[in-house]
């Protein structure tokens, strides 16, 4: 017996975004890692704190 749970592109949307939002945050690590936390923009403190929540 198969299972379909929707559509298959709804999939691939969903990993896209979430390799994305990986991306970014080991984009902002390296700085942080690079030049230190004042080096950051308020966005990508935000977007740090926000992934740290998860």
């Amino acid at each position: 017996m198969k299972i379909y749970y929707g559509e298959r592109s709804k999939d691939y949307d969903y990993n896209e975004r979430k390799k994305q939002n990986s991306d970014e945050i080991d984009r902002i690590l390296d700085k942080l890692k690079k030049s230190g936390y004042d080096s950051l923009s308020t966005s990508e403190k935000k977007a740090l704190f926000d992934a740290s929540n998860k």
